[in-house]
């Protein structure tokens, strides 16, 4: 299809040919006013004629009739009651037969307010452009209160976020032209497709049912908590319209947006801990947006569990499984274990963001249920106390030696009072055994460097005497 600008350029190439043609077109009844969306009150008529204003009834041909518009405006098409509407696409205006060397034209009409003028162009039996006229200055104005409209369509949606855009209604003449003097009645919007448990969502408490003011229901703090295709809303006004006072948004869809919260699915809280032990439930997370969707479409984001509460000063282990990367926004983790017995231990769970680069730190936290861990069973010996002070001819040691049962997080397991341990003498090498070292054949070492130690160096002094220490470094080739 051709541009309107290149259609625009084509029909004044013709009309500058037809100039030289004896056939002139002459606007006889003019259109002094006009209501948009309605019929022009007065419709204009045209008459063919030649150079000398002569009318020519024997002319046989058509007149088409079109709004007299710049290339660069928008297009807005001349309609005629009972036909389609021209289009920006479509070389075909609205037009009517020649008849007895006139035309006059019936149920032509402008939807848009403002200044216009209309361009008439006749055409020959051939569809030749013979002659070409504008009409003078008229103006569009707007109607009373015909229909409801919607200006602006939802969209950018996210998962429990406010649209990006919200919608925007209007109450409109025929036209479709705002009636900005009404400011009554109210609109109100619903959700008219989408998942069976969704829901329409507003930040304000009767932001469901707006009011008109100046012609207009603006919308605001609508969301949707659910990732979903096929959206729609549906609107409706308490106003008594001719036209129509219902209608439904365009279809649109609801993403997943970024992190907003962490969900525990399963905690250590969830089963038995006792010290040093895997917990029997590691826990699981969900990161999800605000609307409670899941980050399936991360995989490189993190969780990183601490302690919130730790009442015996334990540690988590292993350190290195403490961060856990997420698998299409689950973190599951591994492993982990808490040495010390205690009562009220609470984990928090922090989620780090991957920015393309690194893992950025949030303020999106959770805290997991209290738990307790527990001693578990007997796992080692842990001597308490070493003895010392020991004599010759089998006197008792000035200190004795103290040995405890142990669980695996190294808790005394105080509930054992049936165990035996036994203590056993292990002869010393410095009274049974002699340790040879041979040197005989070993390289000689060598000072390969000496130098000043840095604080040397860095003293800032340059006499040193009697009682000063001075420290150098030595390096050998070999140890020594």
């Amino acid at each position: 299809m051709m541009s309107l600008a290149l259609r625009t350029i084509i029909h004044l190439l013709l009309i500058a040919i037809s100039s030289a043609w004896n056939i002139a077109l002459e606007v006889i009844t003019q259109v002094d006013s006009a209501i948009g969306g309605e019929p022009f009150s007065t419709q204009p008529s045209v008459i063919v004629t030649d150079k000398r204003g002569e009318h020519q009834s024997s002319f046989e041909g058509r007149v088409a009739v079109q709004l007299n518009q710049h290339p660069n405006e928008t297009f807005e098409p001349v309609w005629k009651e009972g036909l389609a509407v021209p289009t920006s696409n479509t070389d075909t205006h609205v037009s009517q037969d020649v008849i007895h060397g006139r035309v006059d034209f019936y149920g032509l009409g402008i939807n848009a307010a403002g200044n216009n003028q209309l361009r008439f162009t006749l055409f020959d039996e051939h569809d030749l452009i013979m002659a070409t006229t504008i009409g003078d200055n008229f103006t569009v104005s707007v109607g009373g209160m015909h229909q409801l409209g919607l200006n602006t369509h939802p969209e950018s949606a996210f998962g429990g976020a406010e649209f990006g855009i919200q919608p925007i209604l209007s109450i409109q003449d025929r036209g479709g032209n705002i009636v900005e003097d009404v400011n009554e009645g109210v609109v109100t919007v619903s959700l008219q497709n989408g998942p069976e448990e969704s829901s329409l969502h507003c930040s304000d408490t009767d932001g469901l049912v707006v009011p008109v003011k100046d012609g207009l229901a603006t919308f605001k703090g609508l969301s949707l908590d659910e990732a979903a295709v096929e959206y729609s809303l549906h609107f409706s006004t308490d106003l008594n319209l001719e036209g129509a006072s219902q209608l439904s948004s365009n279809t649109f869809s609801v993403g997943i947006g970024p992190a907003a919260k962490l969900d525990i699915v399963r905690d250590a809280s969830d089963g038995s801990t006792i010290g040093g032990k895997a917990f029997a439930s590691q826990p699981r997370v969900k990161v999800k947006d605000a609307g409670g969707n899941v980050l399936k479409f991360d995989s490189s984001s993190a969780v990183r569990i601490s302690f919130y509460y730790n009442p015996t000063y334990g540690q988590i282990s292993p350190s290195d499984e403490t961060t856990a990367f997420l698998d299409e926004g689950i973190v599951q983790f591994k492993r982990l274990a808490i040495d010390r017995a205690g009562y009220g231990y609470r984990l928090k769970y922090e989620f780090l963001h991957f920015d393309g680069a690194s893992l950025q730190e949030t303020s999106i936290v959770t805290i997991g249920s209290c738990f307790s861990v527990d001693v578990g069973p007997p796992h080692r010996l842990s001597i308490l106390r070493h003895s010392s002070g020991g004599w010759a001819g089998n006197q008792p040691f000035l200190i004795q030696p103290k040995v405890a049962i142990v669980d695996a997080g190294g808790n005394v397991v105080s509930s054992d009072s049936s165990s035996i341990i036994t203590a056993h003498l292990t002869p010393s090498l410095a009274t049974e055994s002699k340790v040879i070292i041979n040197t005989a054949n070993d390289a000689t070492p060598t000072v390969i460097l000496a130098e000043f130690a840095q604080s040397i160096k860095e003293d800032g002094r340059t006499l040193y005497g009697p009682g000063d220490i001075i420290h150098i470094d030595l390096k050998f080739d070999q140890e020594v």
